[in-house]
């Protein structure tokens, strides 16, 4: 049983895959679509894990120019003030950890991949700012659009919103929500902890 499961489960996913269509990201095209582009700073705030308790983007890391690529401090963050601002892209390369350089490899058809040729990579990307400064993140072609948005898409979504939403403002309006304390279920319903409605 647990094979048709097994061959059940394999099926629906290459079918999913075929019926989407969808060729995976490679760095080639990566970089195609970042490299030497403007792009809008974005991340997720959290607090300095150091001492200091300032703000800092959580991903995004201050980076150095060193020989013919880049150095960065994983251990420190960019400031949050650097959110919102744009920068340019200056550098994308494979992230091999621990400072390996990629080098090409052999497939499993015999044929010799390049670095660019890495389908869906684990990347790193070097952002220049205005100010000179240089900072990098890493994600996967996937993910990387939670640290940065292109300038372009980003300054064309705050047209639209900017056009559109006075045609919108006044007209929302929430649901009539009843609230929780007139269930009978709720009101005798104690937690440790919580206080009650």
């Amino acid at each position: 049983m647990k094979s048709i499961g097994a061959v059940l489960f394999f099926v629906l996913t290459l079918a999913s895959a075929v019926a989407h269509g969808q060729q995976a990201e490679t760095l080639s095209s990566v970089k195609q679509k970042y490299l030497n582009q403007r792009v809008v700073i974005t991340g997720y705030e959290t607090q300095a894990f150091s001492g200091k308790k300032q703000p800092v983007l959580m991903e995004w890391h201050p980076a150095k120019e060193h020989g013919d690529g880049f150095r960065y401090d994983i251990t420190g963050n960019i400031p949050v003030s650097y959110k919102g601002q744009t920068a340019t892209v200056v550098a994308i390369s494979l992230n091999t950890g621990l400072g390996a350089k990629p080098v090409q490899r052999v497939n499993a058809l015999g044929e010799t991949v390049s670095p660019d040729q890495t389908a869906n990579p684990y990347f790193d990307l070097i952002v220049k700012f205005d100010d000179g400064k240089f900072a990098l993140t890493t994600g996967y072609p996937n993910t990387i659009s939670l640290q940065l948005q292109l300038a372009s898409v980003h300054d064309s979504v705050t047209q639209d919103m900017a056009a559109n939403l006075p045609a919108i403002m006044g007209r929302l309006s929430m649901p009539q929500v009843t609230p929780i304390s007139t269930f009978p279920i709720a009101r005798s319903w104690r937690c440790v902890g919580h206080r009650a409605y």
